[in-house]
Formats: C-alpha cells, structure tokens, sequence
C-alpha cells in the first residue's frame, strides 16, 4: 500500500495520554478524521477511531499503519513512569520504535509529521527553553533520546520533502 495517505487522515499515538487525551477534540474539529493508539486502556472519545497496539512490537506497527494510511502523524506515546522515566534503558527502546513507526508511516504516504520532544533536551538556564534558540544540552537518557530523535527526524524529513 505504498504511495500517498488519505488527505486529512491522522494517526495520534498515545491518544490516551497526558497531552493526548486533550488533542484529539481540536483536531476533530479542524476535519481530520482521527485514528488514535492506545496501550492499555481505550480513550472514550466516540469521533475517534481506536487501535490497540503496543509500539515497541515492530510487527504490530508494520500491520496496522499501511492499514490507516494517514496523511499525518502527531507521535506523542513515549515511556513516561513517573520517577523511572529519567535513565530507563526503556527511552533507548522508544526511540528505535519512534524510528520504525515514523518509517511506516512515511511508506504509506505520510506527509506531515509532529513528533513531541521535551524541555529535557534542552540546557537549564532557568528560562523557557526555545526552540532553535536554547541550546541543547540533555541531561538524562529521556532528553538524549528525544533530542536524538528530533535531530534524525528533521534531516530524515528534510532529505523526502515531509514536512
């Protein structure tokens, strides 16, 4: 099923997390038709189409995102156990599977792509981090893995003209 997503057709991962849960209405009501992962427990949202998957298993990715072929990814599902979170070996498994789900999905004609970092990437100056502006300087695997993440994706990106 190579070639170009559905027009409008996003796929949110971690549609039932801390951030996620509050996208998905702004984004129903901006016209996209809306697919959402969840890992453990579905979202309630009736307007979204749910999709059960662990994103780590690589095979479970490979079946289900040439099957919704969307036009755009919003990538907000990361390893977020609170207190254990900062050196998991766990962000090192997240970034590989972040790098084969974004691979997928550009496979299937993906064509816009926002993948969410973390002020961790960024050095503690004691203001605001801004992008671009801010230097990198990550102090915990969680920050090195997301600033990974966000450099490869951005030259990754840059090279097949996604935006």
């Amino acid at each position: 099923m190579v070639g170009s997503g559905s027009p409008n057709r996003l796929l949110v991962t971690g549609g039932t997390g801390f951030i996620g849960r509050h996208v998905l209405q702004p984004l129903l009501a901006r016209g996209f038709e809306v697919h959402a992962t969840y890992h453990t427990k579905r979202g309630s949202h009736p307007s979204v189409i749910w999709h059960k998957i662990d994103l780590l298993e690589s095979a479970a990715v490979a079946r289900l995102v040439p099957r919704i072929r969307a036009s755009h990814l919003l990538h907000l599902a990361w390893y977020a156990e609170h207190g254990e979170f900062w050196n998991s070996a766990e962000n090192l498994r997240w970034l590989e599977a972040s790098l084969n789900l974004v691979r997928r999905w550009a496979e299937s004609g993906g064509r816009r792509i926002v993948a969410i970092g973390t002020s961790a990437e960024y050095e503690s100056t004691g203001s605001p981090a801004v992008e671009g502006v801010t230097p990198l300087m990550p102090t915990s695997l969680y920050g090195a893995a997301k600033s990974a993440l966000g450099g490869v994706l951005a030259q990754w990106a840059s090279e097949r003209g996604i935006s």
